[in-house]
């Protein structure tokens, strides 16, 4: 997914990339630490 994210926006500028990729390491976080908690309460 990410991949695909990088080759299309390959055109535009520099920073714009970078900071979809801060974004997207920010929502993985949030998923990781959703998925941590639900498993925590499972046990």
């Amino acid at each position: 997914m990410v991949y695909i994210l990088k080759i299309k926006y390959m055109g535009m500028s520099e920073t714009f990339p970078y900071i979809l990729m801060i974004y997207i390491k920010i929502i993985l976080l949030f998923y990781l630490k959703a998925i941590i908690a639900y498993a925590v309460n499972e046990t």
